[in-house]
C-alpha cells in the first residue's frame, strides 16, 4: 500500500508490529452532506495486539 505521508508509513509501521491503528479524523457536517469527505487527519490511536501463541489443538 502507497502512503501518501510520514504519518501514514509511520502507521504502517506500527501495524506490521503488535500494534492495531485507527486514524481519527474530523470536519464540521452541514444537514445532509456527505460524512466522508473533507476530514481533517487529528490523531492516531495505537491497540497493543500481540501475536498469540501456537493455537491449542482441539
Amino acid at each position: 500500500m502507497a502512503h501518501s505521508s510520514r504519518g501514514g508509513a509511520r502507521g504502517a509501521a506500527w501495524g506490521d508490529g503488535s500494534f492495531r491503528v485507527l486514524g481519527v479524523a474530523s470536519r464540521p457536517v452541514p444537514d445532509g452532506a456527505p460524512t466522508e469527505a473533507n476530514l481533517s487527519f487529528e490523531s492516531s490511536l495505537l491497540f497493543l495486539d500481540p501475536p498469540k501463541g501456537t493455537p491449542a489443538r482441539a
